[in-house]
């Protein structure tokens, strides 16, 4: 059996974005404004692991993990208070879920590793894009 290869990775997470879309609403079920400000402090961790990737097995990780970090970072998010807006909690879930080493792929699975968490911040920016737009439109 041969090693899956990261276009063939990218595939799996594409054909199964409605998989990545319950993952996200149930994960978004599990966050608060804790863990909002929690990880608003942590901002750095998310920087510092995404200067640990490689851009050329994850394209788009970059630009995902920068927003999400805007996102956390912005006077909406340090007003939120619970229950939090839908798109706050998947933007705390997907960063969370960034920070986690162990989920679908562990992270140090060569090539592929981050493959699950860049589908889930992807995903998670694409769903809530107005949203996330009025943010940087008010900034």
């Amino acid at each position: 059996m041969s090693k899956p290869r990261r276009q063939d990775i990218d595939r799996y997470f594409r054909l199964k974005e409605s998989c990545v879309d319950k993952l996200i609403d149930e994960g978004g079920l599990l966050v608060n404004s804790d863990d909002l400000r929690a990880l608003s402090l942590k901002t750095n961790h998310l920087l510092s692991k995404l200067e640990r990737t490689n851009p050329f097995f994850h394209p788009g990780l970059d630009l995902a993990v920068h927003t999400i970090v805007l996102v956390l970072k912005s006077a909406r998010a340090n007003a939120a208070v619970d229950p939090l807006p839908k798109y706050l909690a998947e933007v705390v879930f997907a960063a969370r879920y960034f920070l986690n080493v162990c989920d679908l792929i562990p992270d140090n699975t060569p090539e592929i590793g981050l493959t699950d968490d860049n589908a889930v911040l992807r995903r998670v920016l694409a769903r809530n894009q107005a949203e996330l737009v009025e943010i940087f439109i008010q900034a």
